[in-house]
Formats: structure tokens, sequence, C-alpha cells
């Protein structure tokens, strides 16, 4: 798990110096989406918690069969398409640590969307609202690995405080709702916060 939250980290620095993607061939189109995670009953035995940003977001070409990923970044994801194929996100990871502990989960979901030639994309605001947690005695797509009190020194310096352990991880089952809306404005408004000068604010926007 380690080295998820260094790919994760990783990924998120990259994107967030990363500037809008311009067309590189005619046709091209760009999509751009959000996704936000709710827990209004609690996150992993934590309080209630929205998560909008450190996702790791893993996509299909369906038109080609091939994979790819991207991470979002104040809830939003965007990447360039050749304007005719057919894409579906598949699932979403997310890592969280604190001096207590190792918060991780990794769950399917399978939205579907297409590019247009020459056109700017919305995909739509994807929340995934998780109620109702309860504990479970088997492998599921949540999970949380404590850390005991010796715990926040080996975050400061593990080499020094080598008492300090993890016990073993608890898995959590949610009951999960899928809602997909449009807003065209704010995915423009987001585009202008990231890139004033995009060409793609001249484009067509279509869903």
């Amino acid at each position: 798990m380690k080295n998820l939250f260094l790919i994760i980290a990783l990924a998120l620095g990259l994107s967030a110096c990363a500037t809008i993607p311009q067309p590189k061939n005619a046709g091209d189109s760009l999509l751009v989406g959000s996704i936000v995670l709710e827990f209004p009953d609690g996150f992993l035995g934590q309080p209630a918690r929205t998560i909008a940003s450190n996702l790791l977001l893993h996509f299909r070409d369906v038109s080609r069969n091939t994979r790819f990923v991207r991470p979002a970044v104040d809830g939003y994801f965007y990447f360039l398409g050749n304007g005719s194929d057919d894409y579906r996100l598949e699932s979403y990871e997310y890592s969280y640590r604190d001096d207590y502990g190792e918060y991780y989960l990794n769950d399917s979901i399978g939205q579907s969307f297409s590019a247009v030639p020459g056109k700017l994309v919305d995909v739509g605001r994807i929340i995934a609202r998780y109620e109702k947690p309860r504990l479970s005695n088997r492998v599921t797509f949540a999970q949380v690995i404590a850390i005991e009190e010796e715990g926040m020194f080996e975050a400061l310096n593990p080499e020094s405080f080598p008492f300090a352990h993890r016990t073993e991880p608890a898995y959590w089952r949610y009951d999960r709702t899928i809602d997909r809306r449009w807003d065209d404005a704010a995915v423009i408004a987001y585009l202008q916060r990231r890139e004033p000068r995009s060409p793609w604010l001249q484009a067509e926007l279509t869903h």
C-alpha cells in the first residue's frame, strides 16, 4: 500500500502542474468530467467525509481495448480523445494516511461516454454516495489498517521507532448509489481557472 501512496501522490503532482492539452489532430476532442465520493454516515470508522481529490481513476478505451489512468484534481478529470472512440470509467482508488492508520478503497463503477469530433465533451458530474457502513468479515473494496499508538512516532521517523506496528486490516461494506448529472457552466468555469487561454473554451460543448 505504501507504493500506492507514492503513485497517487506522483500522479496528482504531475496533473496539478500540467496544462489542459491542446488538439493534436483535426477532429480531436477534450473530455472533461468530475467525480465526488460522499460518506454521510462516516468514512471507514471516521467522521462523515466528502472526497473530491486524490482519486486515481481507471479508464478503458472501449474502441481500442486499451486502458489508462488519470487523477482527479479538485474533483475534475480530463483527457484528450481522438473524436471517435468510446470510453468507460471502470474503477477508482483512494488512499489516505494519518497518525492512526492507513485507509484505502478501490471500487468499480462502470460509467460510459463517447468523444465527439472537434467538441468539448462534458461527461458529467459523477456522485457516488456511500451509506450504512458496517464491518465485514471478508475482503471488500474498502479497508483500514490501524497503527497502534506509537504510530504517530513512526510517521515522523520510522527508523527511530521500530516498536510501532500495524494491526490486521478491518474491512467495511456500504450501500452505494450513483448519480450522474451535467453542469456545463461548471465545466467552463473549471477550464477558465485551469487554462484561461485554452482553445477548448472556443469549442462547442456537448454531452
